[in-house]
C-alpha cells in the first residue's frame, strides 16, 4: 500500500514562497498556493486592478464636485 504524505508551510510573506521552494525544497515536489491555483491568482490580481482603477475615478470625480462646489459658492458671492 502506498502512503501520500502532504506538509502545508505557512509564510509570514506568501509572496516569497517561489524563492524559499528553490532555495530549499529542490529535491521535493513542491508547489506554490498560486502555482496550485493559477487562475483564481490570476482573477484576484485583475480584480485588485479593477478596483484601484474604479477607486481613482471615483476619488478624481469627487474631487472635480468639490471643487466644482467651492467655484460656484465663490462666484455667486462675487456677485453679490
Amino acid at each position: 500500500m502506498e502512503y501520500l504524505n502532504y506538509t502545508g508551510i505557512y509564510l509570514k510573506n506568501p509572496r516569497n514562497a517561489r524563492n524559499i521552494k528553490k532555495q530549499y525544497f529542490n529535491a521535493y515536489l513542491a508547489t506554490t498556493w498560486e502555482e496550485q491555483n493559477e487562475n483564481f491568482a490570476k482573477a484576484v490580481e485583475i480584480d485588485s486592478y479593477f478596483a484601484l482603477i474604479i477607486t481613482f475615478f471615483v476619488v478624481l470625480m469627487s474631487g472635480f464636485s468639490i471643487s466644482n462646489s467651492v467655484m460656484y459658492s465663490i462666484f455667486t458671492r462675487k456677485k453679490k
